[in-house]
């Protein structure tokens, strides 16, 4: 293997191995400038996610980590057991569009699960005709099977 090819595979292990160390531990920045700083989120299960950027009360857009095992209508508990806990419900995605706005400020970090599942909708049958039957225009059939004769 000549120099060339060996740094260049030097190179793509060094970073496979940092972007895996990476998805495990995700960072997330917080703010702007010089001003920003990073949270550490621990990676999150279906149904659960991190809200990544602090919002103010008010809103209906929480920006999340991952939106894995959420579905529209899902009902969601913000911050559980903390001091701003509150609940609501998934609207939408494009991080977690609520159906009501937050009750309170959140920071980033904070926890956010899913608390009620949606159950999907089935179709419901139809319903029937109900009502007294009408008479028959044919007479009715006799013990033998056939009409009885008219008088």
């Amino acid at each position: 293997m000549n120099r060339q090819h060996r740094r260049s595979w030097l190179t793509w292990t060094v970073s496979f191995v940092l972007g895996a160390l990476l998805m495990l531990l995700p960072a997330i920045t917080v703010g702007c400038g010089s001003s920003s700083r990073s949270v550490t989120v621990p990676p999150s299960s279906p149904g659960e996610t991190f809200i990544n950027q602090s919002i103010p009360a008010g809103v209906n857009r929480l920006p999340t980590s991952s939106i894995v095992g959420f579905q529209i209508g899902d009902r969601i508990r913000i911050d559980p057991g903390g001091t701003r806990q509150e609940d609501n419900q998934i609207s939408g995605f494009g991080s977690l569009l609520l159906v009501n706005p937050t009750q309170f400020p959140h920071s980033a970090g904070e926890r956010v699960i899913r608390i009620v599942a949606t159950p999907l909708p089935t179709p419901s049958p139809s319903p029937s005709p109900t009502g007294s039957p009408s008479p028959s225009p044919f007479p009715s059939p006799s013990p033998n099977g056939f009409p009885s004769p008219t008088p």
